[in-house]
């Protein structure tokens, strides 16, 4: 059974809505079928009435779906395809024959559900789309990928590190660098499950 990861942006209101009651972010992923709820989804618009129109409308805004490509991401943007929980979410690097490294698939805080929901905030959003944009602008996608250090062959994304799909990939990674610059010009913060 695969793990799969989604990205929303939410306003800073809704995010700390989702600290408080995770089952909000049900709401966000079900938020085109609210018209006409049936059982439990009806018991959760109840729960969250007084919120539920602003929780449509952020609902309603398109999320990004990293399916099982969030392993994979986390790897090309911090370096690490077995560590998950790295102590910073933009690394300094002192050489710049290095590669700038952004935890921005497994940082942020965690909070307590069910499943993996973390999040950032619209500051720290900032921040993650800033490094980024850097990397996207300094650096050659294949030249990074060279860079950083293979995974092992026993790691779930040894088989996609050696694949030669490099458009594809390309494509994916530039997707959620634009989803970041986008919650970042709007204030936004950033919710992650895995699940």
């Amino acid at each position: 059974m695969s793990l799969l990861g989604k990205v929303w942006q939410v306003s800073p209101y809704i995010l700390e809505k989702v600290k408080e009651y995770p089952d909000i972010l049900t709401l966000l992923s079900w938020s085109e079928h609210i018209s006409e709820p049936h059982g439990w989804l009806r018991e959760l618009i109840e729960k969250f009435n007084d919120d539920i129109s602003l929780i449509i409308a952020e609902g309603k805004t398109e999320f990004l779906d990293l399916v099982t490509g969030w392993h994979s991401m986390h790897w090309f943007f911090t370096g690490e395809s077995e560590e998950y929980n790295l102590p910073f979410i933009v690394s300094e690097i002192p050489n710049r024959n290095e590669p700038l490294l952004v935890n921005a698939v497994l940082g942020g805080t965690r909070i307590k559900a069910d499943f993996d929901l973390r999040y950032f905030t619209p500051d720290e959003v900032k921040q993650v789309a800033k490094a980024l944009s850097i990397i996207a602008k300094e650096e050659n996608f294949v030249e990074r990928w060279k860079k950083l250090k293979q995974p092992p062959r026993t790691s779930r994304i040894y088989f996609w590190y050696i694949e030669d799909d490099w458009d594809e990939n390309f494509i994916d990674f530039t997707n959620f660098v634009e989803y970041y610059k986008n919650a970042s010009e709007r204030g936004n913060a950033i919710l992650i499950s895995i699940n």
